[in-house]
């Protein structure tokens, strides 16, 4: 713009606009504009009609006439659409002097030439426009992508998942908070039915359709014992433990006491069972679903269907015994026996305990310690340290299956045990084949009766023996069970993968922070790395077996 006029190109024209003049401002003369128009090669119009724009001082674009060559200088824009035709993206360049500016016109142009025709952000043409957005790209239009169409599902009103399994692992567990049993009382809602969604297609910003898939089948509500369905809802008809069975939900009764001693008795109830204080030495507990138990605990017998939660810990003096059906989680353990069908979860030690653990054992927060006793884990095992320093006897057999540990170990000592008595015939027959005299024919007699009792023991011995070779052939191992020590597997920790022994810890020296895993007919180690910790997944019972 030259002082008080400027040219402009738009729409295939010249035009001139004269600004009215302030005080002090010196008049606009024709041959100025006549010059400018030159240098811009504007093509001559009438003197008369550029004096009489000059003359009227509007302030407004006037148009002189035809520019052909005024639309190089113009703005000029791009439409670039992304490969999965999601969205699409503007970019206009500036214009030269006397150029047009960008337009609503242009940008609707450019994006209709490069076939957009969806999606287009009519707010964002307007910023887009106002704003001379020059030399950047900007998004100016999106697709839409489809709403899968989605059968009624239920919402629950009960925790039906707990502690994610990394949180278990890595994160700090707080007994207290984990809720295995889901106190409800009679008449709450627990669950709803959420209506069907429909399916809405989705489109490109070309204007492609992308078609939804329909709605599935959906959920339904399954009420099982204990609740009732009324109207798109179930609610409990007692109070109890609100569980998920399945895909069905149950109201199972819940027992609560205070303590379990000389005013209870020994429990054994179908339902779950919360201890609020403790049970004292030499009682049992047997639950068919859920045991919490509060407060610390020693020489007790502890059995549930499903997950006992002992959110002190256990001090069983070598006299306690805890099974689990499910998963095992404690404070801490000592001189213990514990069985688990799914994971012993400890939060601070276990120390000289028998522990017998289909799932994994994770030792995850606190001292993290496994110390003295004896550990049968099918899945893997996970702690900060294993063994002590003063070297306690430590035993770990990884990716066994327990029960089958435990049959093949029964079945050894009833071979022996038959090997035995088998010797103890053959003493007596050898005594009675000396004898003579008198009792020669009794003696014979006895000898006989004898060697017929010893053909079937023997019998029976090849039997269990060839059976005992298959079962250790058929047991195998978990092949992907490993041992994670964060810190140090320390000096007397006997450790074998299967049946095959790890030799690294050999001379007492002990192992610092190591991953031990097994491959083929060899233990290999790794350092463990606190910033990468190691992948601990679930136990599957339907896991195969290598041999």
């Amino acid at each position: 713009m030259i002082k008080g006029f400027s040219l402009s190109y738009s729409k295939g024209s010249a035009w001139l606009t004269v600004f009215p003049r302030e005080e002090g401002d010196r008049k606009v003369y024709s041959d100025e504009v006549q010059a400018r128009m030159k240098i811009l090669r504007v093509p001559p119009v009438r003197a008369n009609l550029i004096e009489e724009i000059i003359q009227a001082e509007e302030g407004v674009p006037a148009e002189l006439g035809p520019w052909p060559g005024g639309e190089a200088l113009s703005t000029s824009c791009s439409v670039e659409i992304a490969p999965d035709g999601m969205s699409a993206y503007l970019t206009a360049f500036q214009p030269r002097p006397g150029g047009e500016e960008i337009t609503d016109e242009m940008v609707y142009a450019a994006l209709k030439e490069k076939g957009v025709s969806r999606g287009i952000d009519e707010g964002g043409v307007r910023k887009f426009v106002d704003s001379r957005i020059y030399g950047r790209k900007v998004k100016i239009a999106s697709g839409a992508f489809p709403v899968h169409g989605k059968g009624s599902r239920v919402r629950y009103h009960f925790v039906t998942e707990h502690v994610p399994y990394r949180e278990l692992l890595y994160g700090r567990i707080d007994l207290r908070e984990l809720n295995y049993i889901q106190n409800r009382k009679e008449g709450d809602i627990l669950a709803d039915l959420q209506p069907e969604q429909p399916p809405v297609n989705g489109y490109k910003v070309t204007g492609e359709v992308l078609s939804a898939d329909p709605a599935d089948g959906g959920e339904t509500l399954n009420a099982g014992e204990g609740c009732t369905r009324e109207e798109g809802r179930i609610l409990a008809l007692q109070d109890g433990n609100a569980r998920l069975e399945g895909n069905v939900i149950i109201v199972e009764p819940v027992v609560t006491v205070q303590n379990v001693d000389y005013e209870t008795g020994n429990i054994s109830f179908s339902g779950s069972v919360v201890v609020k204080g403790t049970v004292a030495d030499g009682f049992s507990v047997t639950a068919g679903g859920d045991l919490e138990v509060e407060k610390c605990v020693g020489r007790v017998t502890l059995t549930a269907g499903r997950n006992i939660i002992l959110k002190q810990g256990i001090n069983g003096d070598n006299d306690a015994e805890v099974r689990a059906g499910g998963s095992l989680m404690a404070r801490y353990g000592e001189s213990s026996s514990l069985f688990t069908g799914g994971d012993l979860i400890i939060k601070e030690a276990l120390m000289h305990c028998s522990l017998m653990v289909k799932g994994n054992l994770l030792l995850s927060g606190g001292r993290a310690e496994l110390l003295g006793g004896t550990a049968v884990v099918r899945g893997s095992l996970l702690c900060r340290k294993l063994g002590g320093i003063y070297e306690p006897a430590t035993s770990v057999i990884m990716g066994i299956d327990p029960d089958d540990l435990d049959a093949y170990r029964k079945l050894l000592t009833n071979l022996e045990a038959k090997r035995l008595n088998l010797n103890e015939l053959d003493r007596k027959i050898g005594l009675l084949k000396k004898g003579n005299g008198e009792q020669k024919e009794k003696l014979q007699q006895a000898e006989t009766q004898l060697q017929g009792e010893a053909e079937k023991l023997n019998g029976e011995i090849q039997e269990m023996t060839a059976r005992s070779h298959e079962m250790g052939r058929s047991m195998g191992w978990r092949s992907r069970s490993i041992l994670a020590a964060q810190d140090r597997i320390y000096g007397g920790v006997h450790i074998t993968f299967g049946f095959l022994e790890y030799t690294g810890n050999a001379g007492g020296k002990g192992v610092p922070s190591t991953i031990l895993y097994r491959q083929g007919d060899v233990i290999l180690d790794k350092g463990f790395d606190p910033s990468r910790p190691p992948e601990i997944q679930p136990v599957s019972p339907a896991e195969e077996k290598t041999p």
